[in-house]
């Protein structure tokens, strides 16, 4: 595409005339669905401006599309010009959810709107706001990259704006009057988690945020259970905080090895070694339908197992029954693997295993390579097993 016609876009999404706009904007969103559009887009600072602006509207656009009550109250027939600076507004955000899909593109953003995060987190905790659901799909792409998950979590502290105002969001029932989904909120605050500033944030025992991700691990929503896993992965990084994570008070070791539970038949003394909350689960008990979730499921219990007292802490719990029924029925690879290697720890005697914490075990540089080559033939990947995990959203 020529630069005449991207200058062309650009001003006609900077026209007042309502019909150009919209087709500029539509032919903007379907460009950034691809890479080469996506280049065309993040190099061209004055049609990204155009179209945070657009997304950003002026206050009596923004007045205009908020949906207050029950449709039943709503005219039934709008106003067409109001459908169109609807549909526009629309197209803004699903193009930039395309751009903050990608670092630069984030980059760039930010460097042309120092009050993004600002705008998103507003249009976001406004009850009434009928994009709600695109704002949190940008915030979360926007928090998947390190550097700007930080921007965000400085911002809001700037801000006084609160994590527990974003789980109220996110966890109360109803709270976007216009039936906007907000999913996409707990990617967020699943990814503050992915560095060391939000995961101690996330660990403050003065408030329940692990415990509001934990009643998330069981929920319909595959995203809300993706986010919630992969934030309490990322917690078990932080090691000095595991004697609370497995404490009677947050018990999360029962909690990760819940959904790798199916209909497993126990005796009645199996049943009695095991926490209360995995006794009994019934016919109709399903395991975690994602093989991705399983693996990140069983590499949190690994983490688990690093100091001696904490394996002896899950040998207790006698979670190998769960893990043993489990490998029975798993099919994919990589989680069998993880769950043998799981199993393998938990059987050995301490004596066996001869150190008390692993982490400060030293592995030969030959077996290191050896093993990651293992691991690459058997999970045909390449990434590394101990990361943080992220997630994101593409239109």
């Amino acid at each position: 595409m020529s630069e005449v016609v991207l200058n062309e876009l650009t001003s006609f999404l900077n026209s007042k005339r309502v019909d150009l706009k919209k087709e500029a904007i539509s032919t903007v969103c379907q460009l950034s669905g691809t890479e080469d559009g996506l280049n065309l887009i993040i190099g061209k600072k004055e049609l990204l401006s155009a179209v945070l602006n657009i997304m950003k509207g002026s206050e009596e656009e923004i007045k205009s599309f908020l949906f207050i009550g029950k449709k039943e109250y709503i005219p039934s027939v709008l106003n067409s010009i109001e459908n169109t600076k609807e549909e526009i507004i629309k197209q803004s955000f699903k193009t930039l959810v395309n751009v903050t899909a990608r670092e630069n593109g984030v980059e760039e953003l930010i460097s042309l709107d120092k009050t993004l995060i600002e705008t998103l987190i507003s249009r976001i905790q406004n009850k009434n706001y009928i994009f709600a659901h695109l704002a949190c799909g940008v915030l979360a792409n926007i928090t998947r990259f390190e550097k700007f998950c930080l921007n965000v979590l400085e911002t809001m502290h700037k801000s006084s704006i609160t994590i527990d105002s974003l789980f109220l969001a996110l966890c109360q029932m109803d709270y976007n009057k216009a039936g906007q989904n907000l999913d996409s909120l707990a990617l967020v605050l699943s990814n503050f988690t992915q560095i060391s500033k939000g995961r101690r944030e996330i660990l403050n025992k003065e408030k329940d945020y692990v415990e509001r991700f934990i009643s998330l691990i069981d929920s319909k929503s595959k995203i809300r259970r993706k986010a919630a896993i992969f934030a309490l992965h990322n917690c078990t990084f932080e090691r000095e905080y595991h004697d609370w994570l497995l404490s009677e008070e947050i018990d999360l070791s029962t909690r990760l090895a819940y959904p790798l539970a199916g209909p497993d038949v126990f005796t009645v003394e199996e049943n009695e070694t095991l926490p209360l909350d995995l006794q009994f689960l019934g016919e109709d008990k399903k395991r975690e339908e994602d093989n991705e979730l399983r693996a990140v499921l069983l590499e949190s219990l690994m983490q688990f197992c690093t100091k001696r007292k904490h394996r002896e802490h899950l040998r207790k719990q006698n979670i190998y029954l769960i893990l043993r029924e489990h490998n029975l029925w798993e099919q994919d690879k990589k989680c069998v693997k993880l769950n043998e290697d799981l199993v393998n720890l938990l059987i050995k005697y301490e004596s066996e295993i001869g150190q008390d914490d692993l982490s400060k075990v030293e592995v030969p540089p030959d077996l290191i390579e050896k093993f990651e080559n293992l691991d690459a033939d058997d999970t045909n990947s390449t990434e590394e097993e101990e990361e943080c995990k992220n997630i994101v959203v593409i239109m």
